[in-house]
C-alpha cells in the first residue's frame, strides 16, 4: 500500500488568527517593540456593549476591547472602537490596523491594503502591520510580495510566531525543507506545545526520511491533543511502514480505532483500520513463528556441534 501522509495542520495561508498587539513601554512610543498577542491569551470577555468605551480613555484600554471583539467576531464593535482610536489617538496605528483586520474578515481586499499602508505611515517599523500586509498579499494571490512581506515581519519582529507558522508551511510546500525547519524549530523553543508546529514539523521529517524524528514529534503533538485521527494515523502508518515495528503499529492502529471508529477513519482518510489490525496481527503471529523456528534451528545445530565435539 502506498504510504498516506496527510498534512496535520490547516494552513494559515486561508486562515491566519487576528492577533492584536501589545506593549511592554509607552503606548504611544512606536520605537518600542510590539509583540502580537496570541488570540488563548485574549478574554472574550472584555467585548461587551460599545456603550462601554465610553469609559476608556487610554489606548490601551480600547486596544484590550478590540482584541477581545476580534476574537468572538464581533465586527461592528471592532468598527466602532477603531473609528474610535482614529478620532482620539490619530497619530497611533492601530484604528487603522483594526479597521485592516475588519476588512480582511469581510474580504475587502483593497480596503484592508490601503488600511495597513495607512497604519505603516504612522509606525513604520512595527513588524506586526507588515504580517498583516503579508496576509492581505496572500488572500489577493500575490504569493510573491506576501513571502517578502513576511520575512521582513520577522526582521522588524523575529518573535511574531504566527509568521513564522505561515513562512514554514510555505517553505515546506515548495520543497524547502530546510527552510522550514529553521522556522518550525524556532516556533518550538518558544512554544514547545504548539501543534501546529508539531504537526507542522513532523510533516517535513517524513518528506525528508527521517521518520524516527518524525515520530518523536508526532508523539509529542498526542500528548498534546491525544484525539487528533491524523497524527494517530501517521504515526502508525510509520511504524508500520517505515520503521517497520509491527507491535508497535498495532498499538498505534488500536488507539486509533477505540478513539475514532473505524467508519470515521474510513470517511477521513479512506484506511480500513480493521483491516490493518487483521493484518498486522496475522504478520506478528508468521514472525513470531518463523522466530521460534529459527531459534529451534540454531539450537540444533548447537547440539549437534556439541555432539561432534
Amino acid at each position: 500500500m502506498k504510504l498516506i501522509y496527510i498534512l496535520l495542520f490547516a494552513f494559515m495561508f486561508t486562515a491566519c488568527a487576528s492577533v492584536g498587539p501589545t506593549n511592554k513601554q509607552k503606548v504611544l512610543n512606536f520605537k518600542s517593540k510590539y509583540e502580537p498577542k496570541s488570540m488563548s491569551d485574549v478574554s472574550s470577555r472584555d467585548c461587551k456593549g460599545t456603550h462601554v468605551l465610553k469609559k476608556f480613555k487610554e489606548l490601551k484600554s480600547l486596544m484590550s476591547y478590540a482584541n477581545s471583539c476580534v476574537k468572538v467576531n464581533r465586527w461592528k464593535r471592532v468598527l466602532t472602537v477603531s473609528r474610535l482610536m482614529l478620532e482620539k489617538h490619530s497619530k497611533a496605528p492601530w484604528g487603522a490596523y483594526y479597521l485592516s483586520l475588519s476588512a480582511l474578515h469581510s474580504k475587502h481586499f483593497e480596503r484592508a491594503l490601503w488600511m495597513v499602508d495607512l497604519a505603516q505611515k504612522k509606525a513604520p517599523n512595527v513588524g506586526l502591520l507588515e504580517f498583516q500586509k503579508a496576509r492581505i498579499h496572500w488572500k489577493l494571490k500575490n504569493q510573491t510580495l506576501a513571502v517578502k512581506s513576511l520575512e521582513k515581519a520577522l526582521s522588524l519582529d523575529p518573535k511574531i510566531i504566527e509568521a513564522h507558522l505561515f513562512l514554514a508551511q510555505i517553505y515546506a510546500r515548495d520543497a524547502m525543507p530546510s527552510k522550514a525547519l529553521e522556522h518550525y524549530k524556532y516556533v518550538l523553543t518558544k512554544e514547545s506545545d504548539n501543534l501546529s508546529a508539531l504537526h507542522g514539523i513532523s510533516q517535513v521529517y517524513i518528506d525528508t526520511g527521517e521518520h524516527k524524528l518524525a515520530v518523536t514529534h508526532l508523539k509529542k503533538s498526542l500528548r498534546k491533543n491525544s484525539k487528533s485521527l491524523i497524527a494517530r494515523l501517521n504515526l502508525a502508518l510509520l511504524y508500520e511502514e517505515k520503521l517497520l515495528n509491527l507491535s508497535a503499529a498495532l498499538d498505534a492502529y488500536e488507539d486509533l480505532q477505540s478513539d475514532h471508529g473505524q467508519s470515521k477513519v474510513i470517511k477521513v482518510t479512506g484506511v480500513s483500520v480493521k483491516k490493518k489490525i487483521k493484518n498486522l496481527k496475522s504478520k506478528i503471529v508468521q514472525t513470531q513463528k518463523l522466530t521460534k523456528k529459527r531459534n529451534l534451528s540454531s539450537l540444533s545445530k548447537t547440539k549437534k556441534k556439541g555432539v561432534t565435539k
